[in-house]
């Protein structure tokens, strides 16, 4: 039988929404969801140099050292802007380019805005 702690557990969702809500502005969640399936260490140094300069340097650190990171915007337009221009859209990569895939997803709740590129 397994215990119960009376704790509660939150998704990805759950905790970019109450991101959102807590500033009152938009925060983006990002995954290196490529770069985490490719085996090939020289391909991979590839994929991030493809990065650097085309995103914050500190979001490219985290997701190099964890995967994944969030990211607060001062304005919806800086999170579309950035939305758009950090990464590649799913759908616009080739099969051979999957490893560059970083999956993205942009919410404000006090805009309804909710993107997601993949």
């Amino acid at each position: 039988m397994s215990k119960v702690y009376n704790v509660d557990y939150f998704s990805t969702d759950d905790v970019l929404f109450q991101l959102s809500k807590k500033t009152e502005g938009p925060v983006m969640y990002m995954r290196a969801d490529g770069p985490k399936n490719c085996q090939d260490k020289e391909k991979l140094d590839e994929i991030w140099e493809f990065y650097l300069g085309k995103c914050d340097d500190r979001i490219l650190a985290l997701l190099m050292q964890t995967g994944e990171a969030y990211c607060y915007f001062l304005t919806d337009n800086q999170a579309k802007e950035s939305f758009y221009d950090w990464f590649p859209q799913k759908s616009d990569l080739e099969e051979s380019e999957m490893h560059y895939y970083i999956y993205a997803r942009l919410i404000n709740v006090s805009s309804e805005i909710d993107f997601e590129n993949g």
